[in-house]
């Protein structure tokens, strides 16, 4: 039972918790390092300019790209688990 209610607590925090755009940025830097993304058929490569939080509870970040379509399912997910990696996120 403790352990409901600490698990709880914990998604309570996180709902709650707030990422500077500058840790953001430090974040998308780090993981274009590990990773870049894949040039598409048409010789174009998506580029990320920033990430911010715009909402907490729930907590919404927006992703800002050169090209939208760019951004494949694959990378998504890359970035979506190098962020759950670095700040936790259930």
């Amino acid at each position: 039972m403790q352990d409901v209610f600490r698990l709880a607590k914990e998604v309570h925090v996180q709902q709650n918790r707030r990422v500077t755009t500058g840790q953001l940025n430090s974040f998308v830097e780090k993981a274009l390092q590990k990773c870049q993304p894949s040039m598409s058929p048409t010789g174009k490569r998506l580029k990320i300019y920033y990430l911010a939080q715009v909402d907490v509870q729930p907590p919404r970040f927006v992703l800002f790209v050169n090209k939208p379509d760019l951004l494949d399912g694959t990378y998504k997910k890359y970035l979506i688990n190098q962020f759950r990696e670095t700040y936790g996120f259930l």
